[in-house]
């Protein structure tokens, strides 16, 4: 039995974005610097928290908007905060992306362990 890959076949490698530890107070926010995917990137990013959190990756054209609509707080949907986030993204277009999370108002401080890879 031969134990060389298949002549061919793509092999993928799994690019890390970001992998730390954030603190953050209650209702206090954490912007990730800019940074580029292009279409047809697939995006992981895995969150858990010791207090309940919203978390979202957006292009900038997504970001901009939601905050010129709400730039005191990142707008997302109520009820949308976890203890966990674990989500794949498929990119559709070719643009600079930010993560965004915030820590529950009514929660009490503390601390999201964020991994982001492309796949």
């Amino acid at each position: 039995m031969p134990t060389d890959p298949i002549p061919n076949q793509a092999v993928r490698v799994i690019q890390p974005i970001f992998h730390g530890l954030i603190p953050l107070r209650n209702g206090k926010e954490w912007h990730s610097t800019p940074f580029n995917l292009t279409a047809g990137d697939v995006v992981k990013m895995d969150a858990h928290g010791t207090t309940r959190f919203f978390a979202g990756l957006f292009s900038q054209a997504e970001y901009d908007l939601a905050r010129g609509r709400s730039p005191l707080m990142f707008p997302f949907r109520l009820g949308s905060d976890e203890v966990a986030f674990h989500r794949a993204y498929n990119v559709t277009i070719t643009t600079v992306h930010r993560i965004v999370l915030r820590v529950s108002t009514f929660q009490k401080s503390g601390q999201i362990q964020l991994d982001v890879d492309l796949l």
